[in-house]
C-alpha cells in the first residue's frame, strides 16, 4: 500500500553511518567514495540523487549492493511524484460524487471509497485513460465535443466525469475493441434500414441480438454498456479513428419504445451529421435542442412513424392501433408513444404495446490495466 511520505536514501545513509561506520565522518566518507563533502552532505539530506556511478561506490564502501541503493533511489523520486501528484489531484476532489465512486467500483477501477477521494480520482484517470486532471478535463472537451454545447444550452443535468467513465467502459468492452477490424458501409447502411425496421416490428428478447449483427454486418457497432444510476443518457455515437461509427445505448429504460427510438435517432446521427462528431441522447425537458438533435428526432420518426397522428385520433384500443399501425407500416409502440404525448391518448391506454425487452448489456470485462489501491 502507498504511504503518505517519502525517505531519502540519505537516511539509509545516515543509519550505516550510525550503526556500521565505526565512527566515520562525512569528511572521512567523501573520501573514501573520492567525492566531495558537499555531495555527502546534500545526499544525506535529501538534496542531492544517488547516481548509478555513486551508487556503485557506495557498494564497495559500505558492502550494501549498488543496485540496493538505486531502488532506495528509485522508490524516493516515485514517492515524491506521488505525493505531488496527490497534491495537486487534491485540488479537483469536489468532482468525485459518491454516484462516480460508487460506478467505478461496479466497473472494478477503483476498491477506494469516499473517505480517499485523492485515491478514486487517481483511478478515475488511469480507467480513462489521462495522465493529469488537466488532460482528462482537455480530453472530455475533445471527446465529447459539440455534445457538451448541447447539454449546456439544454440545462440538462450532467455530470463529465460520469460521462468520461462510462464512454471509457465502452471503449474497453469486446464489441468496440473489433472496431479496427470493420469498414463502415454507408450504402449499405441505408439499404439496411427497411430490414431494421422490419425486425423492431417484432419486439422479443433476441430483436436486440439480431440488430447488433445486421449492423455490424455494414460496418457500424452498437453496444449496450451499463450506465450509473440516475444516468441521464440514452445513448451516444461516436466515431473511431478509422471512421467506424459506435452507437453506445444505456438502455436504462428497457421498454421497447425508448429502445427502438433511441437506436433509431442514433442512426439518424450516423447518416444525416457530416462533422462525424460526438452526440448525446439525452433525458431532458427542455425544447433547446441543436439542429442535429432535431434532425435525428425527425429521421426517427419518419422511419417509425411516417403517418399523421391525426389517423389515430379516437382510438383507444391496442389492438385496434396495432392493427392501423401494421397496415400502415408504422411502429405500434411508437404510435403509442407518440399519441400519449400529443395527449391524444391518456398514458394509462394501450400500454400493452409497450413492454421490457432483454438488454444484451456488454460483459464487464473491461477492468483498467493498473488498479492501484
Amino acid at each position: 500500500m502507498p504511504t503518505n511520505y517519502s525517505v531519502a536514501p540519505g537516511e539509509f545513509l545516515q543509519e550505516w553511518i550510525e550503526e556500521e561506520g565505526n565512527g566515520i565522518t562525512q569528511a572521512e566518507l567523501a573520501h573514501q567514495l573520492d567525492v566531495s563533502r558537499k555531495l555527502v552532505n546534500e545526499i544525506i539530506n535529501g538534496k542531492a540523487p544517488i547516481t548509478p556511478d555513486t551508487a556503485i561506490r557506495l557498494g564497495r564502501v559500505t558492502s550494501i549492493p549498488s543496485d540496493a541503493w538505486l531502488r532506495y533511489e528509485a522508490q524516493y523520486q516515485n514517492d515524491c511524484a506521488r505525493l505531488r501528484n496527490d497534491r495537486q489531484l487534491k485540488q479537483h476532489e469536489d468532482i468525485v460524487t459518491p454516484q462516480l465512486g460508487a460506478y467505478l467500483r461496479k466497473l472494478g477501477a477503483t476498491t477506494a471509497t469516499m473517505w480517499n477521494k485523492t485515491q478514486v480520482l487517481s483511478d478515475l484517470l488511469s480507467f480513462t485513460g489521462y495522465g493529469t486532471f488537466e488532460s482528462f478535463s482537455a480530453g472530455c472537451s475533445i471527446k465529447l465535443g459539440a455534445a457538451l454545447s448541447t447539454l449546456r444550452e439544454s440545462s440538462a443535468t450532467y455530470d463529465e466525469a460520469l460521462m468520461m467513465t462510462w464512454l471509457a467502459a465502452g471503449e474497453r468492452a469486446a464489441a468496440y475493441k473489433r472496431a479496427h477490424c470493420l469498414k463502415y458501409d454507408r450504402n449499405g447502411l441505408e439499404k439496411l434500414l427497411p430490414q431494421l425496421k422490419e425486425r423492431v416490428l417484432s419486439a422479443d428478447d433476441t430483436m436486440l441480438d439480431d440488430i447488433i449483427q445486421l449492423l455490424d454486418s455494414v460496418g457500424v457497432i452498437c453496444q449496450f454498456i451499463e450506465p450509473p444510476e440516475k444516468f441521464p443518457i440514452y445513448g451516444i455515437v461516436i466515431w473511431t479513428r478509422n471512421g467506424v461509427p459506435v452507437i453506445q445505448l444505456t438502455g436504462r429504460r428497457k421498454k421497447n419504445n425508448h429502445v427502438i427510438w433511441t437506436l433509431f435517432h442514433e442512426l439518424g446521427h450516423i447518416l444525416n451529421d457530416e462533422t462525424r462528431t460526438t452526440q448525446l441522447e439525452f433525458n431532458t425537458s427542455s425544447s433547446k435542442r441543436k439542429s442535429e438533435e432535431v434532425a435525428a428526432n425527425q429521421f426517427a420518426r419518419d422511419w417509425l412513424f411516417g403517418g399523421s397522428v391525426s389517423e389515430y385520433r379516437g382510438m383507444n384500443r391496442a389492438h385496434d392501433i396495432e392493427a392501423m399501425a401494421r397496415q400502415k407500416g408504422d411502429v405500434p409502440c411508437i404510435v403509442v408513444q407518440e399519441l400519449h404525448r400529443k395527449r391524444l391518448l391518456d398514458r394509462s391506454y394501450c400500454n400493452q404495446l409497450i413492454f421490457d425487452v432483454r438488454i444484451p448489456f456488454q460483459e464487464q470485462d473491461y477492468f483498467p490495466q493498473n488498479n492501484s489501491i
